[in-house]
């Protein structure tokens, strides 16, 4: 989309962070699946602490990107998400990190993440390069 594009013609900063933010819910959604229609679904709630996107080449990326996502770091009651950008080539031109933190809705204060989310995240966290 037009609206996408910098001033240089490339994808905005912004147009990869709305990207960033699929890829992050995606991986959100299923772990948050898990709960089902539990009385702890009602007051758990995630707080997004910090996103930060990381421009790995500044070029042109190409129409169409392949995304993937995949846990960074768990601790108590955060986690940290990675989305990244792939090209055809399955170079990464981008990626973004975001610091989610589990909280309680009704008290506003964090809490420990539920053993069945942590369970699921910890299968997705991401190999050490």
């Amino acid at each position: 989309l037009y609206a996408d594009l910098d001033a240089t013609g490339r994808i905005s900063e912004l147009a990869l962070m709305r990207s960033s933010e699929q890829g992050r819910s995606t991986l959100l959604r299923a772990a948050f699946a898990t709960l089902g229609d539990s009385a702890e679904r009602a007051w758990l709630g995630m707080l997004v602490a910090r996103v930060d996107l990381h421009l790995l080449q500044h070029a042109p990326l190409p129409p169409r990107w392949q995304l993937g996502s995949g846990v960074g770091h768990l601790g108590r009651s955060s986690v940290v998400l990675r989305v990244a950008f792939f090209d055809q080539h399955a170079h990464c031109a981008a990626y973004a990190d975001s610091v989610l933190v589990f909280v309680d809705r009704k008290a506003g204060k964090p809490v420990a993440m539920p053993d069945v989310i942590r369970q699921l995240l910890d299968q997705q966290r991401l190999l050490a390069p």
